[in-house]
Formats: C-alpha cells, structure tokens, sequence
C-alpha cells in the first residue's frame, strides 16, 4: 500500500508568521463547501474559491489533507485553465497571506468523455492538447511528449507514452502527443468505455502573484500544464517561501513584466521547461533554492532585461541546453552557489547581457563557456570560484577577453583556456597580457556532498557546504514522485 506523505511538514522548514486582525478565509478539500462563507466552520473547497474572494491584507488557510487541490477540467485552450491568481495583495504592514501548511495543488484534471473524439476506424480518441511547454513546442526535431515527466493517467496508474502514431495503435491504454496537430490521441482499450476510465492529464495551473505584498508558503505545485509559481504584473515586495514544483509542463518559477519577487527555500525538479524562467524587467532573487533535473531546455534561463540573483543555491541536472542561458540584455549574478551541469555541454550561453560567479562551486561541464561566436557578446565576471572535471578546457576565449571577461582570483583543477585555437596555461604570458586569471591557481580538489558536487575544503574559495535548508529541499525533491493521489516517497511508489 502507497503511504503519502505531508512533505513540507516533514521537512520541517514551515515558518510562522501571523497576521492578527485580518480576515482569515478557510479552504478544506474534504469537508469545504464553495457554497459555504470561507469560515473555520464551513471552509470553502476550492483553492481558486478563496484567491478569489480574498480581500487587501486577508489570509487565506489552506488544510493539508492529503489530498491534492485539483479544479475540473474547462478548456484544451491554456489561456482559460484555471489557475490560482492573487489580484489583490497587502500591505508592508499587513501582507496578504497564503498559508498551504503543506497542501499540494494538482493542475490535473479528469477529461469528461465528451470531450474526446472518436478517430473513425480505430479506437483512438483525440483531445486538443497544447501545454505551456514553450521551447518543446518550438523544437521541430520533436513531435511527441517526453520520456519525463509522465503527465498521462488512466485510473491512477501512469500510462505509456507512445512517440508515434504506429506504436499507439500497438498499445491500448496508451497515450500519444501529436506536437503538429496539437492533440493528444488515447487508445482506448478493448472492451472499455470511456465514462468508466478516469483519465487525467494536465490542464489547470499553480500560482499567479499580481499584487504587491504577497506572501505564498509551503505548498507543492504538481503537474501544471503552465508554470508552477509565477509573479505577473507589477508586484513588489512579494515572496515564495517553501514552495516546491514537481514535473510542471511548463516553468517551476517564472516572473514577467515588471514584478519583483523572492523565492525563499523552493525547489523544482523533472519540470518539462526550465526550472527557472524570467522575461521583460521582471526581477527576482532566490535564496536556499534547489534547481534539479529539468527535462527540457535549460535549468535556468533569462531573457529581455529581466535581472536575477541567486544565493546559496543548488543547481544540477538536464541535458537539452546549457543549465544557464542569458539572452538579450538580461543580468544573472551567482553568490555561493553550487552548479553542476552536463560534461556534454558548456555550463552558460550568452547573448548580451552579464553573468557574475562569486565564491561558487561549478562542475560538470564541457567548458564554462564558449566567448568566441561573433552573437556573443556578454560580460562574464568569476571570482573567488572552484571550477573542476571540466571537460575541454575552462572556457573558449574571445579574441579581446578584457575588459568584457574579468576572472581573477580562482581555483581549478584544469588549468587549461582555449585561445585562437590553441591551448593555454594559467599564468601563460598570452593570458597574463589579455589579464586572465592572473592571480589564479591550480589544485587539486576531492568533492563530496550532494551529487558530487560540493567542496568541503575550499579555505574561502568555492560556495562551501550546502545549508541545512538547502539539503532538506533537496531530499524532498528527490526522495518524493508526483502521482495523481499526491506526492508518493519513491520507495513507495
């Protein structure tokens, strides 16, 4: 028997924080009632009832009762899913609360039979299906759904996910993304109708921060077909805290326009977009965050002139794209951070803007970047950083690196840039004139920690060890699988 567990309370990062004298709004998925007034006494059902009656200032308190917080299924187009929408916030004295306790919002949704069509001569049944899954759906080279994450249910169970067409129609109960067409097509099984199956598959979504002091905590976002938590607008003074994104089609955190945000103890993993996505001059800070094992595109990108900084954070996984992309005139700065990439890829892309590394642990990479291509143009500052198991070279060098690449004052184990073609040596007479790395050196390191990744004994280089924060969101994000019943520890599932 599957054991479910309340994560957030058992990772023990639930943080108080009473506001007296607002009004509070109940939510309780088992005994609530959307007809009822949002009191302790008759709480509401629905997540989405109370963000929207929620007045300046008030509260909303959500019961973790195990079982997640899903709406109907409304429309195959995204625009009107439902979602969790804050369009009224507080004030610096009084923010406006969402309190989860540790409750899981699901953007699953039952497909009513109806809404499937029959394809004549099989038994295939089609649905219109486009999610926000941006540079998946851009990607020409690919017409069907990933391996990871599994969004199509029947019953409760996982089902196959099948690339094409022929394969479907091999496999009753399977499921197959047509990108082209925008439609998912169902093979029903034999014998079987669809009144008597429950199929789910993602259509509604997480959060949406629109107003100035708001505060989101502890909650777990799985399966949105959008984003998981997002900021729109122009929020200021708006925060995530302890909030994890599980196998989301589209972003675990993204921010847009001019909103400016903190995320504060979150995490994502296996999302089918990045982990992280900030457009327009949106800004955002994160601080103890946990960024693992997106599935597409990269773990962190920046686009526009959004701006974001992240400290003490952890970075690791994906493989379709640099983990850290900076596009346009955006701005990323790194503050004892963690990051490990994929030795089959540089660790960043730049177009136009910048990237700052200080006192950070970075591995895992063919290189740390290529500065060469004549699209690229952005600044890249290192300093007081550990860098090893590079698989090339540290980076590929522009013909004039200074002042555009200022590295001064690092350590790696592979001691080796590529310049005009050849390599070169730290502390080479070409890298002391172009004013790389001089007061750089070489050594040898013994990682440890989580994935590998950390340095324990960096005596002030390097991010140092992970925080205690950080490693309780991690085992949360690995140890736990989003199912429809809930997030399922692993072992379990």
């Amino acid at each position: 028997m599957r054991r479910i567990f309340h994560t957030l309370l058992s990772g023990g990062l639930l943080l108080p924080l009473f506001l007296s004298g607002a009004e509070i709004i109940y939510v309780n998925n088992l005994i609530g009632s959307d007809d009822g007034d949002g009191s302790r006494e008759r709480p509401y059902a629905t997540l989405y009832k109370a963000c929207r009656e929620v007045p300046v200032s008030g509260r909303i308190e959500v019961a973790d009762t195990g079982k997640p917080y899903q709406m109907p299924y409304k429309s195959a187009d995204v625009s009107k899913s439902y979602g969790y929408r804050l369009l009224r916030g507080g004030t610096q004295e009084k923010p406006l609360i969402v309190e989860g306790n540790g409750a899981t919002i699901s953007g699953l949704a039952v497909v009513p039979a109806e809404a499937w069509n029959a394809v004549p001569g099989t038994m295939l049944h089609s649905l219109p299906f486009y999610p926000m899954s941006n540079r998946l759906k851009n990607d020409k080279t690919i017409n069907h759904w990933l391996e990871v994450p599994r969004i199509w249910f029947v019953d409760g169970k996982a089902a196959p996910n099948c690339r094409d067409r022929e394969t479907l129609l091999k496999m009753p109960g399977g499921f197959q993304w047509d990108k082209a067409e925008k439609m998912v097509y169902f093979h029903l099984p034999a014998g079987k109708r669809l009144e008597e199956l429950r199929i789910e598959l993602p259509a509604n979504y997480g959060f949406y921060i629109h107003a100035s002091h708001t505060i989101v905590r502890n909650f777990n976002c799985i399966f949105s077909v959008n984003d998981g938590f997002d900021a729109d607008g122009s929020p200021q003074n708006s925060s995530y805290i302890n909030c994890l994104a599980y196998d989301n089609c589209g972003q675990g955190f993204s921010c847009h326009r001019t909103s400016s945000m903190r995320y504060i103890g979150c995490g994502a993993i296996r999302c089918a977009s990045s982990n992280v996505c900030n457009v327009n001059h949106s800004h955002a800070e994160y601080v103890d965050c946990v960024f693992l094992d997106n599935a597409f595109e990269s773990n962190v990108s920046l686009y526009d002139e959004a701006t974001a900084r992240f400290v003490n954070c952890f970075l690791s996984g994906g493989s379709s794209d640099e983990p850290i992309v900076q596009e346009h005139a955006s701005q990323l700065t790194f503050i004892h951070c963690v990051i490990q990439g994929n030795r089959e890829l540089p660790l960043l892309r730049g177009r136009g803007g910048s990237v700052n590394f200080y006192q950070c642990t970075i591995s895992q990479a063919r290189y740390l970047s290529d500065f060469s291509p004549r699209w690229s143009a952005f600044c890249a500052a290192m300093e007081k950083s550990i860098i090893f198991n590079m698989k090339n070279a540290i980076a590929k060098l522009p013909v004039a690196p200074y002042p555009r690449i200022q590295f001064s004052d690092n350590r790696f184990s592979f001691p080796i840039y590529i310049y005009d073609g050849k390599a070169e040596k730290i502390g080479s007479p070409i890298l002391q004139k172009l004013r790389i790395d001089v007061s750089s050196h070489c050594e040898d390191f013994y990682p440890d920690g989580l994935r590998k990744a950390e340095i324990f004994s960096g005596n002030g280089y390097g991010a140092r060890k992970l925080s205690p924060v950080v490693k309780k969101i991690y085992d949360r994000l690995i140890n736990f699988t989003a199912t429809p019943a809930g997030l399922v520890l692993v072992a379990a599932e």
